[in-house]
């Protein structure tokens, strides 16, 4: 009874692993949304002291889109 179950679980592995080998292929080969982006300086420290207070950022887009970005510290937070 155990060989049987032993070889339908296998077999829908095989069959997951091929399924997801070609989702991933599809997704590599999509545009991204995010062409470019840059932020000069990559590192600022907004404590009001004048200095590295602000950071210029830019980005271009594979097409139009609403956009949203966080800024964390090195901490993740």
């Amino acid at each position: 009874m155990a060989q049987p179950l032993v070889r339908v679980v296998f077999a829908l592995l095989v069959l997951a692993t091929i399924a997801a080998f070609f989702a991933t292929q599809q997704l590599k080969s999509e545009v991204p949304l995010v062409i470019r982006f840059a932020a000069k300086p990559k590192e600022f420290s907004p404590n009001a002291d004048g200095v590295r207070d602000r950071s210029a950022v830019g980005f271009d887009l594979s097409e139009p889109a609403t956009v949203s970005f966080s800024i964390m510290d090195s901490e993740g937070n």
